[in-house]
């Protein structure tokens, strides 16, 4: 959380491209969530 607060504060460029993998990485962990309940 922290870490996003700073990222956020920083005008850096790179801060704009960091954000998009963590938000990915959700989005497969949903999508596991979602067969493991298909298949269960």
């Amino acid at each position: 959380m922290a870490r996003e607060v700073v990222v956020a504060d920083r005008p850096i460029p790179g801060a704009a491209v960091r954000p998009t993998p963590p938000t990915l990485d959700i989005g497969k962990m949903r999508n596991e969530i979602h067969n493991a309940r298909r298949y269960q």
